[in-house]
């Protein structure tokens, strides 16, 4: 379980850090996707407040919404990851 955890932790920041990335760039398309992906996988694991937001990410970058907005829903997702990992790490040692 350890080893999927950390390969969850590995890829959501490898795909967070992606999408900051993107939006230095102004890359929408890049947006889309990483959204995408994001809400793909959190979703799988439950995680469903990140899943939420690469969704929303996903939603507003194809409706064309300015890269500022969707800077704003990208600049949550780090703290929200944190949050999220720290809960999830804590609940995996008392079980």
């Amino acid at each position: 379980m350890d080893e999927m955890m950390d390969g969850l932790y590995q890829k959501t920041e490898e795909l967070i850090g992606a999408a900051e990335k993107a939006v230095e760039e102004k890359d929408t398309k890049a947006l889309i996707g990483r959204g995408h992906d994001i809400k793909g996988m959190t979703s799988n694991f439950g995680l469903t407040a990140l899943a939420e937001l690469g969704a929303r990410l996903e939603r507003q970058a194809k409706e064309n919404f300015s890269v500022d907005t969707l800077g704003d829903i990208v600049r949550k997702m780090r703290p929200i990851y944190y949050d999220t990992r720290s809960i999830v790490d804590k609940w995996m040692k008392l079980n």
